[in-house]
């Protein structure tokens, strides 16, 4: 089974990258797209160039869903 892939925009970020692949972004995704792609991203540290191939992870379900952050209790 072949990896996913997308294409990079010129001058797109890797959050812009997770954002069009996975319709949402957090720290976590960009970690591990980041991490599949070792090589590219000590190249293109921030934005990358058009037309470079990324391979996109199956993420866990667990990075696709919202993370809920509580309030102390004594901001209440």
């Amino acid at each position: 089974m072949t990896p996913k892939a997308i294409i990079s925009i010129q001058g797109e970020r890797w959050d812009q990258v997770c954002q069009r692949a996975y319709s949402q972004q957090s720290e976590a995704m960009v970690t591990q797209v980041r991490e599949a792609n070792v090589e590219l991203a000590r190249q293109y540290s921030f934005a990358l160039p058009a037309g470079v191939r990324i391979t996109l992870p199956k993420l866990p379900k667990t990075i696709n869903q919202p993370t809920t952050v509580s309030i102390a209790p004594w901001q209440r």
